[in-house]
């Protein structure tokens, strides 16, 4: 018997969490609560919409490399368009929901490995078409970390030596999660900077706006994963729409000599 199942919950209440009473929710894993946030993430699919559009034309040929993959949320959407994917993540948890997840994809190439993203990444030179890092390299380039610039350096170009040749990069991360407008987090701003004028990278601004199933539900996992400032908030508003603003930065990779 699975977790779910000693604590007599189906897999559709751990998705929509709406009914479920805050110690219920808290006694999942980490892993089952961060999926059950994601999924009401991106109402109008611009994400999903945007990553197929980077894999149309490419007869399913692409190697893909997934950074910090999470629970499999960006592999899971390119599943049906490429012919293999690797997921790496810190967390063996997340990994596991994420093999299980990609399992049900019908990909037939997966590997998912737990890595640290400070350290050399487990694959060989000129190994992957398409390397993509959803909300992950920004735990190593934040201005909270004191070695981050190092961090980045190092880790793009660990990128640069697993890509072939005319190989992209994509990388997503938040311009902030309740407000009315796209903004970069002071933390992240020289980041974010970097990736256009060193790196070249193209940054396109999408809404990917949450809709839960009730209010109770978004004040409960935006309080846990976003702070109690933006549960107080959603209790204000009383709406289960929050809006959320999600930056990519893609195309081939360089950096200035």
């Amino acid at each position: 018997m699975n977790q779910k199942e000693k604590q007599g919950m189906k897999e559709t209440d751990v998705q929509g969490a709406g009914s479920l009473r805050s110690t219920e929710v808290y006694a999942l894993p980490v892993a089952e609560r961060y999926d059950a946030l994601i999924t009401k993430e991106d109402r109008a699919k611009n994400i999903d919409y945007f990553l197929g559009n980077v894999c149309a034309g490419t007869g399913k040929d692409l190697d893909v490399l997934d950074l910090g993959a999470g629970t499999g949320r960006l592999s899971c959407i390119v599943a049906p368009h490429v012919r293999s994917i690797t997921a790496l993540d810190a967390s063996e948890g997340m990994l596991k929901r994420a093999e299980a997840k990609l399992a049900g994809t019908g990909l037939q190439h997966v590997r998912v490995q737990v890595a640290d993203l400070r350290e050399w990444l487990p694959l060989e030179d000129q190994s992957v078409d398409l390397v993509m890092a959803g909300w992950s390299i920004c735990y190593l380039a934040s201005e909270s970390n004191p070695q981050h610039e190092h961090h980045l350096r190092q880790l793009m170009q660990e990128i640069q030596r697993v890509l072939r040749p005319q190989g992209k990069v994509m990388i997503l991360e938040t311009l902030g999660t309740g407000h009315a407008q796209p903004e970069a987090p002071d933390f992240l701003a020289n980041y974010m900077r970097a990736l256009e004028e060193e790196y070249h990278l193209t940054k396109t601004i999408l809404d990917t706006s949450f809709a839960f199933d009730s209010v109770q539900q978004a004040a409960l996992l935006c309080r846990e994963f976003f702070g109690d400032a933006l549960g107080d908030l959603i209790e204000r508003e009383n709406s289960p729409i929050v809006p959320s603003w999600t930056g990519i930065w893609f195309g081939e990779l360089s950096s200035k000599e």
